[in-house]
């Protein structure tokens, strides 16, 4: 045995150990946070945890630190276990913190890839406002009042808006397809005359037939002719183009591609009656992807840098980019590849998140947006610092707090521990010292209020053991025993053998449902009713049945119901006069064999209101034989098998020890019985022997 000293040294070094651990674990962890170690040394940490788990059951194997730390005190236990259990959990917090961070910074790499592809998505999508723009723009130049009076005096003002590339071509012609007003370059002009004539007299001749009413009808040149159904056939595309006037059209024409625009004076003043527009669809993107490079893109707090390429013109949208170099690089892999692109890489001595595609809405370009890794690393390390400090904390606070409930707990546990240890005694006197309004205290209080219930169900017990004899009273001519052992402390079992008048005696037993307070009430009113009869001169079973039914009946309504067996026995005659309400039919036994009682059953007392009949019958008990009155505890608990015994088991097991006096009868039964029983008996058990002493016995 190892001395006290040598016991406590165990007990605190296993203390020590057991918070080194988790304090050690997240000092790695916090060491590995702090560095920013990532996936690629998690092979080290696990081996770490590994060797950490291996070193510590070796320990506590080697210290049978389980048995030291089952000596140690409970104050001890209390302040270790708590700071340890605040411990462990904040170790395995860290890991999965760790962890968490690890994975939470892949998920903000995608969720930024995913952020900027979305802002590339709405860029384009943001086109069509730019095209409607344009539209409108168009539109604008058909309502300007010049061109309802004289398009030419615009001649200037469209040659303006053309030299900043705000449009590539405008055309007025009047109701003859003359021209009014051309910004195009005479040489030009010249070449395309007959093709933008017969794009005008076709406009004109579909929507302006009312006003071509009051001119004669144009003789149209051949080529005019050719020029008209190339466009009116539905090979071309043109078809579609001249069914829809004031419309923005996407067109390729010459070579270039265009946005078009034409529409018709319907008003019969005007001397305008046909204008066409273009603007080319390169130079609108460029304009629009200009403004928006200029402009600040968010997301959460960190600013977004959209670069665009423009593949024709192999230079990028806007202002030009440093390290322009690898950006090119970039873009010429995106448009080859033509699908989209995410990638990290390192532009102006950051890293960047890169996330490009070739332009879909945005034709002939390619979309770079980048997002800074700087930002990323920001937010992760602020909820870094936060896990960090945060497990710090609450590893002060949980000593601080063990420290400080250690005493408001014990001193109510040590006063709990004294109650019990005065339960253990019987002493229900003892009360436990309220200090506190909490689970302890109410647990105090209802420790106090237990006491109380267990000492008058101990003075109860007491009451209940003065009802069933102790020992069989004595009957000349005949040797008897009888046991009670309730199944908790106030059992439902009664039985009796009181003496009659006549020189006869009453053998009664009873069975109340249920255990506890109630069934020894019922047991007590029982047991006042069959001394009360068994005063009377003229003793009949059947009036004591009649009013112990009545009585339970009115009291409990079926709540509480009684078996019960009543014999009146003349010892001179060994006569039995017997009823029985419910309860098993007693044994009669005899050397080799056993007399049969064969007798219908009925309810129980107090289960109906109004009983006058009940099953009776008279035997004889001869000089040598043996009545054996149980109740049914006797015949339901298990044999060897398994299986309830039965009357027949019971039977077998009460003729093994008929050659013994009753009294060692009794202990053997009640022996062989309770010994099948795996736990405690379900159910008081009462067993009454009364035997007639043979002649021989008898002549003694």
């Amino acid at each position: 045995m190892l001395s006290e000293s040598t016991a406590n040294s165990f007990q605190k070094a296993g203390v020590i150990f057991l918070l080194a651990v988790p304090l050690l674990f997240i000092w790695f962890l916090g060491n590995i946070m702090e560095n920013q170690i990532y996936l690629a040394e998690l092979w080290r940490l696990n081996l770490l945890v590994f060797f950490l788990a291996l070193v510590w059951m070796t320990a506590i194997k080697q210290m049978d630190f389980a048995a030291r730390f089952r000596t140690a005190s409970v104050r001890s236990k209390l302040v270790g276990l708590l700071i340890y259990a605040v411990a462990l959990p904040l170790s395995g917090l860290v890991f999965m913190g760790w962890k968490y961070l690890t994975e939470y910074r892949e998920f903000l790499y995608q969720e930024s890839f995913n952020a900027s592809h979305k802002q590339i998505s709405e860029i384009e999508n943001g086109f069509e406002k730019e095209k409607r723009r344009l539209l409108e723009q168009f539109r604008s130049y058909k309502k300007m009042p010049q061109m309802l009076a004289d398009p030419g005096q615009l001649q200037k003002h469209f040659e303006a808006i053309e030299e900043h590339r705000r449009q590539k071509w405008i055309e007025v012609r009047d109701l003859e397809a003359n021209v009014l007003l051309t910004t195009q370059d005479p040489d030009v002009s010249e070449k395309l005359a007959i093709i933008c004539k017969a794009i005008a007299r076709l406009g004109i001749s579909k929507f302006l037939g009312h006003r071509l009413a009051q001119l004669p009808e144009p003789k149209l040149q051949a080529p005019e002719v050719l020029i008209q159904e190339f466009l009116e056939s539905p090979f071309g595309g043109w078809a579609r183009v001249f069914e829809s006037p004031d419309e923005l059209h996407r067109v390729s024409f010459g070579g270039f591609d265009l946005f078009f625009f034409w529409d018709v004076f319907t008003e019969s003043e005007p001397k305008a009656a046909f204008i066409i527009s273009d603007q080319d669809v390169h130079d609108s993107i460029k304009q629009y992807l200009a403004a928006l490079t200029r402009q600040r893109l968010t997301m959460g707090h960190g600013a977004m840098r959209l670069v665009a390429w423009s593949i024709p013109q192999r230079k990028f949208i806007g202002e030009e980019p440093a390290e322009k170099e690898k950006l090119a690089s970039l873009t010429a892999s995106i448009r080859d590849s033509r699908s989209p692109h995410s990638s990290e890489m390192v532009w102006q001595n950051q890293s960047w998140l890169v996330a490009g595609t070739p332009g879909k809405k945005l034709p002939r370009t390619v979309l770079l947006c980048l997002y800074p890794v700087s930002e990323i690393d920001r937010q992760i390390a602020a909820i870094r610092s936060d896990l960090f400090y945060g497990v710090m904390f609450a590893l002060v606070l949980a000593v601080l707090i063990g420290v400080l409930f250690s005493h408001t707990i014990i001193t109510p546990l040590a006063g709990l521990m004294t109650g019990v240890q005065a339960l253990r005694r019987r002493d229900t006197s003892h009360r436990v010292p309220i200090h506190q309004d909490d689970e302890i205290g109410r647990l105090s209080e209802t420790f106090n209020a237990t006491s109380e219930i267990l000492a008058d169900v101990l003075y109860a017990k007491k009451i209940q053991n003065l009802l069933i004899p102790e020992i069989a009273p004595a009957i000349d001519g005949y040797s008897t025993d009888l046991v009670y052992i309730p199944a908790a402390d106030l059992g439902g079992d009664y039985c009796d053998i009181l003496p009659a008048s006549g020189n006869r005696w009453l053998l009664a037993i009873g069975d109340v449902t249920g255990h506890g307070v109630s069934s020894a009430l019922v047991t007590a009113m029982a047991k006042a009713i069959v001394i009360e009869f068994s005063k009377h001169e003229n003793l009949d079973l059947k009036e004591m049945f009649i009013c112990l039914n009545e009585l339970l009946y009115s009291q409990f309504r079926r709540k509480k119901c009684m078996t019960f067996f009543a014999a009146i026995l003349d010892p001179a005659t060994g006569r039995l006069d017997c009823m029985n309400a419910a309860h098993p039919w007693p044994l009669l036994l005899q050397p080799g064999g056993k007399k049969t009682i064969n007798m219908n059953g009925c309810p129980p007392l107090g289960f109906g209101a109004v009983r006058s009949e009940f099953p009776a019958i008279r035997l004889e008990i001869e000089p040598g034989e043996t009545l054996v009155m149980y109740t049914d505890v006797m015949i339901e608990s298990p044999d060897a098998s398994g299986s309830p015994l039965g009357t027949r088991g019971l039977t077998e097991v009460c003729n093994r020890y008929l050659s013994l006096e009753p009294a060692e009868m009794r202990k053997n039964i009640v022996a062989e019985v309770s010994g099948n029983v795996q736990k405690e008996l379900a159910d008081d058990l009462t067993l009454v022997i009364l035997r007639r002493n043979s002649d021989k016995l008898a002549s003694r």
